[in-house]
């Protein structure tokens, strides 16, 4: 697993996720058989963490993923931007 940091109005949001590189499309094979479509890199985000201050000021990591969309970031950027760190 990978990770991504993300730094969003000095919120570091940690994402860790798995890439998948895709595959080059293929016109055709040198036997003259046909070739396959590519397929585009992939990401999956498995957790987005951040540090957090509990009731008794005990740092703690949380895992945001499942509300990420309520902290007003955009998912897709996100992904764009992994996507261009890993090409």
């Amino acid at each position: 697993m990978m990770i991504f940091s993300f730094d969003d109005d000095d919120l570091m949001i940690d994402f860790h996720y798995e890439y998948e590189a895709g595959e080059p499309a293929i016109h055709s094979y040198s036997n003259g058989d046909p070739g396959h479509p590519g397929t585009d890199p992939a990401i999956l985000l498995h957790y987005a963490y951040i540090l957090l201050k509990d009731k008794n000021n005990n740092t703690v990591e949380v895992d945001v993923l499942p509300i990420i969309t309520s902290l007003k970031i955009d998912i897709e950027f996100i992904e764009e931007q992994i996507l261009d760190q890993n090409e």
